[in-house]
């Protein structure tokens, strides 16, 4: 089986990877001296776009559902009939179904396969990859699939995989925001955040985030986590906005969402989580 893979970026890269050590694999990058040092390291073979369309999967991991858009638009006259594409960005739900339209209409069947999940994770193999689409499809490309994650979760039919992925994200984002204010208090208060983070770890307030986001990424000021303020407001939005869901019972990601803009406003939307954390904490703290 031929793959091509198409972004690699934070992810992409590692998940790329992880496929050229078990599948015969050509990569695509828009700066093309990352495919070619890809190809240095696993072993992968750099090609240009058009070249993609030779293989049976082409799998994506792009910055949005308008850069998937715009690739699509370039290669979807090569494409062939029974090429199955794995779109693993954090696309959009409309998007998505509308991109699955046009693929189905040349004969190639779409999977939304957005991965939960950080650069560590993807260098093991170890991420949660939730798929939309048919399950024969699935079935079809498991083995690809199972090179990059752990785990496979399907949700049902095109684009719901990218909408569970915006609520997982906006569950996150909402955690994040509250553990931010909760610790910033404390630490104004006078409480040394790592003794409170043991004492929450050891009681029902813990948490993912508690547990393992902040120990190791945030409070230790870590540069691993590839988090970027922005893309909380990205998934946020993708929620309020989703047709298939009634956004006025989301009462809650409203306050969030209007929240994050007030600090992206300060820090910009590439601020990472420990930035954002402490620009969180001391709002909260010089608000009150």
């Amino acid at each position: 089986m031929k793959i091509a893979f198409l972004g690699l970026g934070a992810m992409g890269y590692p998940m790329a990877g992880r496929v050229a050590q078990r599948f015969e694999t050509a990569v695509w990058n828009r700066t093309e001296s990352v495919a070619i040092r890809h190809s240095a390291e696993y072993g992968s073979r750099p090609v240009a776009l058009d070249e993609v369309c030779a293989s049976d999967v082409v799998m994506t991991c792009l910055a949005s559902a308008a850069v998937v858009v715009e690739v699509v638009d370039r290669v979807l006259p090569l494409l062939r009939a029974g090429t199955v594409w794995i779109d693993c960005t954090s696309g959009e739900p409309e998007v998505t179904r509308e991109l699955g339209s046009r693929l189905a209409g040349v004969g190639v069947d779409l999977l939304d396969a957005p991965v939960s999940g950080m650069a560590h994770a993807a260098r093991a193999g170890d991420l949660t990859m939730l798929v939309g689409g048919a399950e024969d499809v699935l079935d079809r490309v498991r083995d690809v699939v199972m090179a990059t994650s752990s785990r496979v979760v399907r949700t049902g039919g095109v684009g719901s995989a990218h909408l569970v992925k915006a609520a997982n994200n906006a569950l996150f984002a909402t955690s994040f925001w509250a553990a931010a204010e909760v610790f910033g208090a404390l630490a104004a208060a006078g409480v040394e955040p790592m003794r409170a983070l043991e004492a929450v770890n050891a009681c029902s307030g813990r948490s993912y985030l508690t547990e393992q986001f902040l120990p190791r990424f945030v409070l230790p000021r870590s540069v691993e986590s590839s988090y970027r303020v922005g893309q909380n407001q990205a998934n946020l939005d993708t929620m309020l906005s989703a047709p298939e869901l009634d956004a006025d019972r989301l009462l809650l990601l409203h306050a969030v969402h209007e929240a994050y803009a007030s600090v992206i406003a300060r820090c910009g939307p590439d601020a990472d989580a420990a930035e954002t954390f402490h620009k969180i904490g001391t709002r909260a703290v010089d608000d009150a």
